[in-house]
């Protein structure tokens, strides 16, 4: 069984890291205790010195639920702000929507593998045929769409014409 959700990445200048990692703990109405850089940005744009907001506090970036990676910083949380799950606007930690962050925690286990994959394209398939999924390199680190489309079709053993993946990016 594979569960996907949306989740917001962390921005250009602050992206989210690649990487194995395991789960370190997990918390429930965690307090943010703000990094001195993300404070002093506070301070500058918002006038906001607070160095923590306390959990359930509804200023609080990580929501209701965190899960803490072995990565230092770097954690998969809810949000305050829903309209962030799928776009670049984090520090750099993954952020879902409050409903599937809340589907997923009580999935989650201490010391279980997390790995922070960067793919643009993901291609599957079921009985009634191969499916792909394309999403913009918000990074510029991933090449082209196509090139990304045929090494995950090659994955499958899936061989293709020239046109096919090309037109289902442009559909996309």
């Amino acid at each position: 069984l594979v569960q996907t959700y949306p989740v917001g990445l962390g921005r250009t200048d602050r992206r989210t890291p690649r990487g194995s990692f395991k789960v370190k703990g997990k918390t429930v109405n965690p307090t943010w205790v703000i990094p001195a850089r993300i404070r002093q940005e506070h301070i500058a744009e918002h006038g906001d010195d607070r160095k923590a907001i306390p959990g359930g506090h509804p200023d609080n970036p990580l929501g209701k639920y965190r899960i803490e990676l072995t990565i230092p910083y770097y954690t998969i949380h809810g949000t305050n702000n829903p309209w962030g799950a799928g776009m670049p606007v984090s520090h750099g930690s993954a952020r879902l929507y409050p409903e599937d962050i809340e589907h997923l925690f009580p999935l989650v286990k201490v010391g279980m593998p997390v790995e922070f994959l960067y793919q643009t394209v993901k291609v599957g398939r079921r009985k009634d045929g191969t499916y792909l999924e394309a999403h913009s390199d918000l990074y510029g680190v991933g090449g082209t769409l196509d090139a990304a489309a045929r090494k995950e079709l090659g994955r499958l053993g899936s061989t293709v014409d020239n046109k096919t993946p090309k037109g289902a990016l442009e559909r996309s």
